[in-house]
């Protein structure tokens, strides 16, 4: 310690970065704490979403980080966090996947995945074009961009529904939590498209530029199942399963990681593949699961269970510190109000019209219709890209204002639909979705404080392993 204090010299002390980061989780952690014991029904996300909130917006001492960690910025370490996190959620998603179940809800995932996000975005283009006077090409940005439901919200509500038992006889879960991977991947390539055709007044779109940015969408999906099918195999092969649980948590967490990064740091035009990326990391637990002997799959579960406790109150306060009030100007608030509103009746009528010729009844209908609400992390992620491109190429005070305008919507329905959302997965899916038998999942490893507990079943999933391979 003595040795690393001087390496983090001010950033640790008010006014430095890492103060800044530990002041967010430690609050984040005590404010989730406090809702659960508040009520139970609550989530603990609606607390830690606040304690960003308020820590960003109550002034702007607490996250004041003018000193950098480790020679970064804030904003770098908030991103370099909220990444990692939800690598970790999303992976954790995969490795809960029911294929079974999945594949028989095979055409209502795809239509769950792209009927309401491309209903809500036309819904949107069209309005804001008459209502706010946008051209197209920026109205279809700010549709695309408010579009996209929020995984990070969404999967650890469903995750916690189906590992107490409810709606996993028909699979419900499964299905929401892999709808939400294709859901942002459709947003995420829509917005690109339309960021590209609203940027190309004053700087000219080349013609092969926008039909790559058109063509990203599929290539996006391909090369994420792809990646995310070979990686899976790989931590999975038959040559590792003799290693420890801690070696295979690290090296399915690790790949899921670099899926992540990678997604968001390769781009094309200035546009990444994020949404690749956490379909990758989905993927690649589905896959590792269906290859992993049961014990093995169990104990990696719960180290990747154990990973989110800690990974959570970061995700959800540097999601709540991404909001910035003052974005919300008073005088374009009522038809921002109204605009979403609207977006999100239309999102519910369309999700239910998805939910046709399912085996669902009317509750459990409804229970997805709730858990297809929340927004957070696509808003949060790109709701400034196109403020910082008009400011970066000095596209004049029009564009400016415009894309000022997309910032505000984006925090508008963050603010609207998350806790909304949260709460709602929370309070309605006991009450709508059939209680079928309690997943043998614990949420929570109950006699572990770590990752190095679990090795204590490394010999016996060794063992146990050839004896599973035989029996198949």
């Amino acid at each position: 310690i003595g040795n690393l204090l001087p390496l983090l010299g001010g950033a640790i002390a008010p006014g430095g970065t890492g103060f800044a980061i530990t002041l967010l989780y430690c609050v984040s952690w005590a404010c989730g704490k406090a809702v659960s014991k508040i009520s139970k029904q609550l989530p603990p996300l609606l607390g830690m979403l606040l304690a960003g909130l308020l820590l960003r917006n109550a002034s702007d001492v607490p996250l004041g980080a003018d000193i950098p960690l480790l020679g970064h910025t804030f904003e770098w370490w908030s991103f370099s966090l909220r990444s990692s996190a939800l690598a970790i959620i999303m992976v954790r998603a995969g490795l809960g996947l029911d294929l079974d179940k999945l594949r028989k809800m095979g055409f209502v995932t795809i239509r769950l995945a792209f009927m309401p996000c491309f209903s809500e975005a036309v819904v949107i283009t069209v309005i804001s074009h008459y209502m706010l006077a946008l051209p197209f090409a920026w109205a279809g940005l700010l549709g695309f961009v408010i579009a996209a439901v929020s995984p990070a919200v969404v999967v650890p509500g469903m995750l916690d529904l189906q590992a107490r038992g409810y709606g996993v006889q028909k699979g419900i879960p499964s299905m929401v939590v892999a709808a939400a991977s294709f859901d942002d991947v459709l947003a995420i390539a829509g917005f690109g498209v339309c960021l590209a055709l609203a940027l190309s007044g004053a700087n000219e779109a080349d013609a092969a530029d926008l039909i790559m940015l058109m063509l990203k969408a599929p290539a996006e999906l391909a090369l994420g199942i792809a990646l995310g099918i070979v990686s899976g195999m790989f931590v999975s092969a038959r040559p590792a399963l003799g290693y420890g649980t801690t070696m295979h948590t690290w090296a399915i967490v690790g790949a899921a990681l670099f899926m992540i990064f990678s997604g968001k740091y390769v781009k094309i035009n200035g546009l990444n593949f994020s949404g690749g990326g956490a379909l990758a990391a989905v993927v690649l637990g589905c896959t590792a699961a269906k290859f992993w002997p049961t014990a093995k799959l169990k104990a990696v579960q719960a180290n990747v269970n154990w990973l989110w406790t800690l990974a959570q109150p970061a995700l959800f306060a540097l999601l709540g510190a991404s909001v910035k009030l003052d974005a919300i100007k008073v005088d374009e608030l009522a038809s921002g109000l109204f605009i979403i509103a609207v977006a999100l009746s239309i999102r519910i009528a369309v999700t239910r019209v998805a939910m046709f010729g399912s085996m669902l009844n009317s509750k459990e209908c409804l229970l997805v219709c709730i858990a297809w609400l929340p927004k957070a992390t696509v808003q949060a992620a790109v709701g400034g890209t196109a403020l910082e491109l008009a400011v970066e190429l000095n596209l004049g005070p029009e564009q400016v204002a415009r894309a000022e305008l997309v910032l505000m919507l984006s925090v508008l329905v963050i603010l609207l639909t998350a806790p909304i959302g949260a709460i709602g997965i929370a309070v309605a899916g006991p009450k709508y979705l059939t209680l079928d038998k309690a997943d043998d999942i614990s949420t929570l490893p109950t006699k572990s404080t770590g990752l190095a507990a679990h090795d204590s079943n490394a010999a016996e999933s060794k063992a146990q392993a050839p004896a599973q391979a035989t029996e198949k």
